[in-house]
């Protein structure tokens, strides 16, 4: 093999490991967080658990087929914390993205059609149990002043 073979070879070579190491170090560097999460949580009566659970499949359904609908991740307490409870966490970047993104209404009525969404979303209502989790009745009922919350920053 001649010398411009050769060359071209080792041109090859070191183009392949520079492209290599380049996505190695991609691959390494961890992609920016999002700034801000909302986190929704819902705790359902003992009786609907399985009802709440197909609502919730219906409406990520829902939420796949709509455009501009957010990436969101949901799970249900099964060990270790409060039973019947659901968490919804949706990231964002600005308040300005999340104003625009469509809401469960919306989303069940572009896919399932008006009368099948407000059937869904009674039915998810009568699902909830109202009380708060992890508050006592004393403090479901008394309001607080705002001066009686600490001022971290402060400090």
């Amino acid at each position: 093999m001649r010398f411009p073979g050769k060359l071209a070879i080792a041109v090859v070579l070191v183009l392949v490991f520079s492209v290599v190491a380049l996505l190695v170090v991609q691959a390494q560097t961890p992609n920016k967080p999002a700034q801000f999460l909302q986190i929704q949580v819902t705790t359902v009566k003992a009786t609907a658990v399985n009802d709440y659970e197909d609502f919730l499949k219906k409406l990520n359904a829902a939420r796949d087929k709509t455009a501009g609908a957010p990436a969101a991740l949901m799970y249900g307490v099964n060990l270790g914390g409060p039973a019947f409870t659901y968490y919804a966490l949706t990231t964002f970047e600005k308040f300005a993205d999340r104003e625009k993104f469509p809401n469960g209404r919306a989303m069940l009525t572009k896919v399932y059609g008006e009368a099948e969404a407000n059937r869904l979303l009674k039915n998810s209502a009568a699902y909830r149990d109202i009380r708060l989790p992890g508050r006592s009745e004393h403090e479901s009922q008394t309001q607080r002043s705002p001066g009686a919350v600490p001022d971290l920053a402060a400090k």
